[in-house]
């Protein structure tokens, strides 16, 4: 179908009427999803969203962001998500949970959009994204630290966000699949924010990578390939592991990118190792996910000024006395390699 709407003119026209009245209806999320394939830079497709988003529909507003489109709706859609996902707590026991929708990951994908524009005049004071009032409560607009820093600088605003994303990945009372959502929010910020801060993503990540600590609230997910299981779940929790150290390795590139300084040799021979381990799961998405990973990890990191590759920025290449060399990764024909 994309290649027929983008080679047919006449037929793109008819399909496009189709589409603006499909996202008019109840449950258009199939429609946002054709949006999404179809939409090229600057067409009616995109029009569409643009004046939706305008209206303030939902949906429109996460397409806008998903294509990094720097708009006022996005920008104010943006600061009202990062409040709310400040306000979540973390490290509790929990009695019922909710999942899906992957809030953290849309959240992320808006705030690369602020952190793009840099700072502006939204014209969004803390005020306006203060928490709704309880019944009790005295002043309806008072505002909550979340609010604050939500309506605040762009970069203590992505740090907040930042912070908050790594502990909501390693909140082992929250749900696999909703602390996976983090993992991947993270992966979305790595590339605009600043590469000294993401030497500590990585590390994080790697504690993350060893030890999911995954709960109870986990075990029909975790056991769900157990044919004797009398309830299984696929929700792509199980795999937290894999992609905190996919996503480790893609934050301790950025850092050494921007600092060759910051490389470590022991840290990126444990990557190494972890990886080579998940490469020998019989688990396809985590052995697919661990070899994008080592993939990522022995590809030479280059300098954005110079172009020339890095010295020390993987366990291939450590500088100094410390050198360490690695044992050849055997690869297994069972085992996809992708980047």
């Amino acid at each position: 179908m994309r290649g027929l709407y983008r080679g047919v003119p006449e037929r793109r026209g008819h399909l496009t009427g189709l589409l603006k009245a499909a996202v008019g209806q109840p449950n258009p999320g199939h429609a946002w999803e054709a949006i999404g394939v179809l939409r090229q830079p600057g067409d009616a497709l995109e029009a569409i969203a643009r004046e939706r988003a305008v209206a303030g529909d939902a949906d429109a507003l996460d397409a806008l962001a998903r294509w990094q489109l720097h708009t006022p709706e996005v920008r104010a859609a943006a600061r009202r998500s990062v409040a709310v996902l400040l306000r979540i707590t973390v490290g509790h026991q929990r009695n019922s949970w909710d999942f899906g929708g992957s809030s953290a990951t849309l959240t992320a994908t808006k705030v690369a959009v602020l952190v793009g524009g840099g700072d502006q005049d939204d014209d969004l004071p803390p005020a306006e994204l203060a928490a709704l009032p309880s019944s009790a409560a005295k002043d309806p607009a008072d505002p909550d630290d979340a609010a604050v820093m939500a309506a605040g600088a762009v970069q203590p605003l992505a740090a907040a966000v930042l912070d908050k994303l790594l502990d909501l990945a390693g909140d082992r009372y929250d749900m696999a699949v909703e602390r996976v959502d983090a993992v991947q929010a993270l992966d979305i910020l790595i590339p605009v924010l600043p590469g000294a801060t993401m030497l500590h993503v990585a590390q994080r990540l790697m504690v993350l990578a060893h030890d999911p600590e995954f709960g109870f609230q986990d075990d029909a997910e975790i056991y769900g390939r157990d044919p004797l299981r009398g309830i299984r779940m696929n929700l792509g929790g199980r795999n937290l592991a894999s992609r905190a150290l996919y996503t480790a390795i893609q934050a301790y590139r950025r850092a050494v990118t921007g600092d060759p300084a910051l490389a470590d040799a022991e840290l990126a021979m444990d990557m190494l190792l972890l990886g080579e381990t998940m490469l020998r799961s019989d688990d396809d998405m985590e052995a697919t996910t661990a070899g994008g990973g080592l993939a990522v990890l022995s590809t030479p990191a280059r300098s954005p000024r110079t172009s020339k590759s890095i010295p020390g920025w993987n366990c291939c290449t450590a500088p100094g006395p410390a050198r360490m060399t690695t044992r050849p990764v055997t690869m297994h024909p069972t085992n996809t390699i992708v980047q």
